[in-house]
């Protein structure tokens, strides 16, 4: 029963275009108030904030240390600030 109300909470969550958010303990932390989720660099998350920080829109063109390619991150306040797109990239900040 659990499982199916996760996969149904999971399901509804992306069809209202509401960030998969991943469980607290699969973050890392990378410092500065940044975390980021499994399969995003802390380097990305630190160029995520700093784009924010920086006066960015909540539509910020990053581009990846790490992989040299720009992606597209969307970022909105949720008990801090989520930034979620690129390739699947996780980055809150709070």
């Amino acid at each position: 029963m659990k499982t199916r109300l996760a996969i149904a909470a999971v399901g509804m969550a992306a069809a209202l275009g509401a960030p998969i958010v991943p469980a607290h303990g699969d973050l890392t932390d990378c410092g500065q108030g940044v975390k980021v989720g499994p399969g995003t660099s802390c380097e990305f998350g630190i160029v995520v904030w700093n784009a924010y920080k920086a006066g960015g829109p909540t539509n910020l063109a990053v581009t990846s240390p790490v992989t040299g390619q720009t992606y597209t991150m969307n970022c909105m306040a949720a008990h801090g600030i989520v930034c979620t797109g690129g390739n699947g990239a996780y980055v809150f900040i709070g």
